[in-house]
């Protein structure tokens, strides 16, 4: 069953058949969650668990589907999975599904803030650069993801000069480090596809509790955007460039860690400039316009609840619709007094 479940939900044309099918009929509600064995609280929880990653097919779906609301049900262990970095991951990546027939307000919004915030210029064009990543095709992404980095590499080929002499600069291993770090972010694609053959290959091989498990994982968060970002900061800190130059390199490290942002986090970071510019009401409206999803926190559901006969908690995540009644908590079926 559980083979059958991936298959359908990572296949790439499942979706699309789907959506034919369904044709302009609008869908009420999603149901579903992933296999449960990796985010159990009995037993060793398992570090890159290909099991993990069908949450990010979940939420595929949800954004092709757009229903008006869902729920992805899990067991507790979701909540403290990763000291709850799972459950925040989660909850951003709901928060990031945006209505694009209203995202243009956003992006006219950021442009206006520029004008405003000179001092600011280049980062707000890097956050107003992410953002669009929202609305563009699989194909255009790519074009774009590629344009941000070569404009940073660009901004790097300059500042070089300034920092180092020519024979460091051909020869020194924190130069190298900060070239092949553009290398590898153009190349997150090919490394994200990488990242999923070698977790199914350490699953099929059950590779867990042994002498290769660690450095399977090490491998494997090695190539993480965020691991290789991290590169960039130990490459200039050891630089030890000159203070004049001092803004120019944060503003290169600023735009890499735009660059690897959710769309919860360009939200965040933005929102010392929005206060800056006293524009929080006007920043507020936009995102309740542009948000296709309200959620606050997961729900923690008692099974003896609502009539099944034990006392096991299950988490669901319900997503609603900005359209739609918000729902935090599902009224129990059972009365206490009714319980055996």
């Amino acid at each position: 069953m559980l083979n059958f479940f991936v298959k359908i939900l990572q296949n790439p044309i499942f979706l699309d058949n789907f959506l034919k099918k369904i044709g302009q009929k609008e869908v009420d509600i999603v149901c579903g969650g992933p296999p449960c064995q990796s985010f159990s609280l009995a037993g060793k929880r398992k570090k890159f668990d290909k099991k993990v990653d069908l949450f990010a097919h979940f939420l595929k779906v949800i954004r092709q589907l757009r229903p008006k609301y869902f729920v992805m049900e899990n067991v507790k262990g979701i909540l403290t999975k990763e000291q709850g970095k799972i459950k925040e991951m989660i909850l951003q990546e709901i928060r990031s599904i945006v209505d694009l027939k209203e995202f243009n307000l956003l992006i006219f919004f950021v442009a206006q803030l520029k004008k405003t915030e000179i001092e600011n210029s280049f980062i707000l064009e890097c956050y107003n650069l992410r953002l669009q990543f929202e609305k563009t095709t699989d194909k255009e992404l790519d074009s774009l993801k590629n344009s941000y980095i070569n404009n940073l590499e660009n901004k790097f080929r300059l500042l070089t000069p300034k920092i180092v002499d020519y024979k460091t600069s051909k020869t020194d291993k924190k130069i190298s480090t900060i070239r092949h770090v553009f290398n590898l972010l153009k190349r997150v694609k090919e490394l994200e596809y990488i990242r999923k053959r070698v977790i199914n290959e350490k699953a099929f091989s059950n590779l867990d509790n042994d002498f290769f498990a660690d450095d399977f994982d090490s491998f494997l968060t090695s190539i993480e955007s965020e691991t290789i970002i991290e590169k960039i900061h130990t490459a200039f800190n050891n630089l030890k460039p000159n203070p004049a130059f001092l803004d120019d390199v944060q503003q290169i490290i600023s735009a890499l860690e735009i660059f690897d942002y959710s769309f919860d986090e360009c939200v965040k970071g933005l929102s010392s400039f929005v206060a800056k510019a006293n524009k929080e009401k006007e920043f507020e409206t936009i995102l309740s316009k542009i948000r296709l999803y309200n959620i606050e926190q997961p729900f923690v559901a008692l099974a003896s609840n609502y009539g099944v006969p034990q006392n096991r908690k299950r988490v669901l995540f319900i997503g609603c619709r900005k359209d739609q009644k918000l729902i935090n908590d599902i009224p129990a079926t059972v009365r206490h007094s009714e319980k055996s």
